[in-house]
């Protein structure tokens, strides 16, 4: 399942895998929604931790990019010298994962959703990739977040 796409003539064609139509179901069922609903926490938590640094008695005393990566660098040097706010931190991520959990039971428990029930036909290997997909990005702020700790 892969589309050839040609950049120039004479060109090799760049492969590009084609997304199956049962991951765009998914993604509209399950993915868009649980942003959308959840759209307003994440810019509060990007908010807090990003753009409020440098804020000082309400004037923009430190601020600029630099003092953003210290602030970041910062944190993360916290969260990993200290076992009390790395446990803190593992804490908030099992409850967003909780959170994720709980949005997708509930919306396959749906009556208006009980279409995702076909996908019971597909092959076994296949569901689970499909979800194991749909799971990658309900977590991808966590990851993003996590890859540039670890970087």
């Amino acid at each position: 399942m892969h589309t050839n796409i040609n950049t120039s003539p004479g060109a090799n064609p760049v492969s590009i895998p084609r997304v199956s139509k049962s991951f765009h179901i998914l993604t509209k069922t399950l993915l868009r929604p649980f942003f959308r609903q959840n759209a307003g926490q994440f810019v509060f938590i990007f908010i807090v931790f990003i753009g409020a640094v440098g804020e000082l008695e309400g004037t923009a005393k430190y601020t600029g990019p630099l003092y953003q990566l210290h602030y970041q660098y910062a944190l993360i040097v916290g969260m990993l010298s200290s076992w009390t706010f790395y446990s803190l931190v593992l804490l908030a991520w099992l409850i967003y994962a909780e959170k994720c959990t709980r949005f997708v039971s509930d919306t396959l428990r749906q009556p208006d959703h009980t279409f995702l029930h076909l996908l019971n036909q597909l092959p076994r290997k296949k569901i689970l990739t499909l979800f194991y997909r749909i799971q990658l990005g309900l977590f991808l702020p966590i990851l993003l977040y996590s890859i540039a700790i670890w970087w």
